[in-house]
């Protein structure tokens, strides 16, 4: 048994260590994007005293250009590939177990959607998934594999948290997409 498990716990423990150091927001970015300053300045002229998350809309993302706020599956709802969360809130639950998906680990991840659903329950806070510019998901180093296994992951972005949700009882989270360019 490694500590870690699947995704949650570690992330908790990120949550917890930027909490403990004062930090009011929480900057979480895969490695396979190159995060510049403008990005951040971009994420966080969208984050307010009512704002839970602001994402960046990765290729991968259904992206809305007609929708302002709608309940959002797994496939329009900010990814922790790139996103920008409000202590504030999260520190409260944290993400969520769910997302690690204990009673069926073939579902677990996307933990960002029932976190995000169990928040809007507690508190009236927006979710925000915007095109920011510049932003490129780079796969291309990855082996046949890999890719595979991204490739599956992609595929169930959205019956993965959709389990989640029937599971916990939750509703899909609200989700305001922004189109900057």
């Amino acid at each position: 048994m490694t500590p870690w498990q699947k995704f949650v716990p570690a992330l908790n423990a990120i949550v917890f260590r930027a909490v403990q150091a004062g930090y009011s927001h929480l900057l979480l970015a895969s490695s396979t994007v190159s995060v510049t300053k403008e990005m951040v300045e971009t994420l966080s002229g969208y984050m307010d005293s009512h704002t839970l998350v602001v994402g960046a809309a990765l290729e991968g993302h259904n992206f809305s250009e007609t929708r302002f706020i709608f309940t959002a599956n797994g496939k329009e709802t900010p990814w922790n590939t790139l996103a920008l969360w409000n202590l504030k809130y999260l520190s409260i639950t944290g993400f969520l177990l769910a997302g690690d998906s204990p009673w069926n680990t073939d579902n677990a991840g996307v933990e960002e959607l029932t976190t995000i659903s169990a928040l809007q329950n507690l508190y009236r806070v927006n979710a925000k998934l915007i095109n920011v510019p510049g932003v490129i998901w780079d796969t291309s180093n990855w082996d046949d594999d890999r890719k595979a296994m991204h490739d599956k992951k992609m595929a169930t972005k959205i019956s993965r948290p959709e389990s989640q949700l029937g599971f916990s009882s939750l509703h899909p989270p609200y989700v305001n997409h922004i189109r900057l360019t």
